[in-house]
Parts: C-alpha cells; sequence; structure tokens
C-alpha cells in the first residue's frame, strides 16, 4: 500500500523548504510529502495525483500573501501588504487629514469610507475560512449602516 501524501504550499519558498524539511523528517515513514514550488507546479501536481488515484491526506496552506496592488482607492496597507481597517487605523499620523467623517471607522471599514475588508486580505484577520465568511457577514451590517448615515 502507498503511504498517503502530504502536499504543502506556502507563497514563501524558504517558508516552505524549511516546512517541508521538518516535515520530511518527522514523518518520512509514514507520509510521502509533495511541496510543489508555485501555485501552477501545484496544480499540475494535483491533477496529476488525481489522475494516478492518489489521495492527499492533508493540504497544509501556510503565510497567504495579500493581492491588493489593484486597489487605487486611499487604503492603507501594512508592510505586509495586508488593508488597515477599523481603529488600526487611527494609528497612522495621517488618519486626522484623511478621515472626515464625525465618527470612528467601522471595525472593517478603510480609510475610504463606505469600502470595507473582510477575510484574508484584512490586517489582523484570523486567516480561516470560517473567519472570512464571519467578516464577509459582518462587513454586510456595515454597508447597511454606512448607507442609513448617507
Amino acid at each position: 500500500m502507498k503511504k498517503p501524501i502530504l502536499f504543502l504550499v506556502d507563497d514563501n519558498s524558504a517558508v516552505l523548504n524549511a516546512v517541508a524539511c521538518d516535515i520530511k523528517s518527522n514523518y518520512r515513514k509514514e507520509y510521502r510529502t509533495i511541496a510543489p514550488q508555485s501555485a501552477t507546479e501545484g496544480l499540475e501536481a494535483l491533477k496529476e495525483l488525481k489522475n494516478k488515484g492518489e489521495t492527499v491526506v492533508l493540504f497544509i496552506f501556510i503565510g497567504a500573501r495579500p493581492y491588493t496592488d489593484w486597489i487605487d482607492i486611499d487604503i492603507v496597507r501594512d508592510k505586509r501588504g495586508f488593508v488597515e481597517t477599523g481603529n488600526a487605523l487611527t494609528h497612522y499620523e495621517e488618519f486626522n487629514k484623511i478621515w472626515k467623517l464625525p465618527r470612528k471607522p467601522h471595525l472593517l471599514e478603510t480609510y475610504s469610507p463606505g469600502i470595507f475588508a473582510a477575510g484574508d486580505v484584512r490586517a489582523g484577520a484570523m486567516n480561516w475560512v470560517a473567519s472570512a465568511v464571519s467578516e464577509g457577514g459582518m462587513a454586510i451590517k456595515f454597508v447597511h449602516e454606512y448607507l442609513a448615515e448617507n
């Protein structure tokens, strides 16, 4: 019987290699490990495994990188590119110059009033699917509050 597969993915190759090395050294006897170096390579590897009838028993995804460069409105990103929201905005020097509303930003609100960030793109998010879904629901509530104000 073939050993089950641990499938590792990370957008930081140094982290990926370190995690793969650690897992291989600790679990080599029980599992096979695959650690593709890119998303494309990972998808191809998954297709190949499926075509061979292999089963991936654990998919480990570590260190998601936010892709926020396309956003061209007034938002603040932390040094890693995650979007700052809510009370965290008040810690930035330019907050009082940019924020013109009499209230503080809602928990998921960006520097642009009425624009909300939820899920893994938001600084301080828990990076769990359930958390992202919950934040999406919260964002809808905040949108309704914002619309009621205006």
